[in-house]
């Protein structure tokens, strides 16, 4: 379901995108093809996955000035593992 690739003219970075969502699938590898969410500024992440029903939101405490946020990766693989 990815729509379209490219640069973000916000953060900088290369994109991946389906129809206004980021394509999570890419970024996540336990998520499906047609896995969709976004991320915020201030460390905000958001996906769910129609084929396997997972759902994840999360927003930081403190404002985060970076991009890359690895306790994403981290609380993202905990909430799949839970809820396989």
């Amino acid at each position: 379901m990815l729509h379209s690739t490219g640069g973000d003219l916000v953060r900088g970075q290369q994109g991946n995108y389906a129809l206004g969502f980021q394509a999570k699938g890419l970024r996540y590898t336990f998520l499906g093809a047609n896995a969709f969410g976004h991320d915020g500024s201030a460390g905000s992440e958001s996906f769910a996955d129609p084929v396997s029903g997972i759902a994840f939101g999360y927003t930081r405490r403190r404002f985060g000035f970076g991009w890359s946020y690895p306790e994403h990766d981290r609380l993202a693989a905990a909430v799949h593992r839970a809820a396989s």
